[in-house]
């Protein structure tokens, strides 16, 4: 073959090898302005053409509305990146179509700095880095953010608990845990769950405690930060 033929051909070469590169191959940054966080793993970003994205943050599981510390956790996400520019690390998209990425913000990583701060979990199901599982260990240890209470419910078996419910059609003020989160918030282990469901059922903080910790009544903690029936747990 003549030198001038394998010229050539090289450019067909490149793009038929481009191809057959694997999907795990990950996409070019993207540098967007954060325009609105939706929750503690949630956010939109615009970018400089105007697109906005909407952006699930990898690796990691932020507790759900309703769940203890689930304001606390978009607080601190939304203290870290809203307004700002960030860099969008992508690792592909969700079944949602949400952006998957890890999220950086001069040098900080966002997503790695929120399960350090006890404000999210290591996303099990998708982890890829298990650094993510050490810095949770860390959070966990020191008792910051979420784990500064007892009988905190990893997400997914929150998630697991409120389409049970669903399923059963029962309605409720707060979703109903499942078997298995019942077992993780300690019920039939000498945990006693009554039927009590109001603040001004409540006798004291120690007991508004334990119904949301142990017996998943969110109803008692309306603004998400952890503290339940205000009224008795920050009385001077």
């Amino acid at each position: 073959m003549s030198l001038l033929r394998r010229f050539l051909l090289l450019p067909v070469a490149a793009v038929l090898w481009t191809a057959a590169l694997p999907s795990t191959v990950h996409a070019a940054d993207i540098s967007c302005r954060v325009v609105n966080v939706a929750d503690g793993d949630t956010l939109n970003c615009l970018t400089a053409s105007k697109q906005n994205l909407r952006v699930r943050l990898h690796q990691i599981d932020a507790p759900e509305r309703g769940q203890p510390f689930s304001h606390a956790s978009r607080r601190a996400l939304a203290d870290l990146v809203a307004g700002r520019q960030v860099v969008l690390q992508q690792a592909g998209k969700d079944r949602y179509g949400r952006v998957l990425a890890t999220v950086q913000i001069q040098g900080v990583n966002v997503n790695r700095q929120l399960v350090r701060q006890g404000h999210a979990w290591a996303y099990r199901q998708y982890l890829v880095d298990p650094g993510y599982l050490q810095l949770e260990a860390q959070a966990r240890s020191e008792t910051l953010g979420l784990w500064s209470q007892p009988g905190a419910i990893y997400p997914a078996d929150y998630r697991k608990g409120i389409r049970s419910a669903a399923q059963g059609s029962i309605v409720l003020d707060a979703p109903v845990p499942s078997r298995r989160l019942l077992s993780l918030m300690g019920a039939g282990q000498g945990s006693q769950c009554g039927s009590k469901r109001f603040c001004n059922q409540m006798s004291s903080c120690a007991e508004a405690r334990h119904y949301l910790t142990q017996c998943g009544i969110t109803r008692l903690d309306r603004d998400g930060d952890g503290i339940p029936c205000e009224n008795l747990c920050t009385a001077r």
